[in-house]
């Protein structure tokens, strides 16, 4: 037996009030980007194969925190846009503005 595992993302449920999603609660895409998270998990699951598909919504880097999270890229890019005007990216994919 084969196996796919799709990286989706809990964007696909959009804002939403109250505690932590769980996969049974409503679809409520916002953007483009949980749109097509959606689109892929729905086109995944119509396939006819013998193949285990596995869709993960993995936590946005915006989501809930008790506290602000300086350590995640995207802050790091906002307070690199802000500062400096411009948003630098290394090779490697970490950004530059620490």
């Amino acid at each position: 037996m084969k196996n796919f595992v799709f990286a989706s993302s809990c964007s696909v449920y959009g804002v939403a009030e109250g505690g932590p999603r769980k996969e049974t609660d409503a679809l409520n895409p916002v953007t483009a980007y949980a749109k097509s998270k959606i689109g892929t998990e729905e086109a995944l699951s119509a396939l006819d194969t013998d193949m285990t598909i596995t869709s993960l919504r993995f936590s946005t880097a915006c989501g809930m925190s008790e506290r602000l999270r300086l350590d995640l890229v995207l802050n790091d890019f906002v307070a690199c846009a802000l500062s400096r005007g411009k948003i630098t990216v290394l090779s490697d994919g970490t950004p530059g503005g620490r």
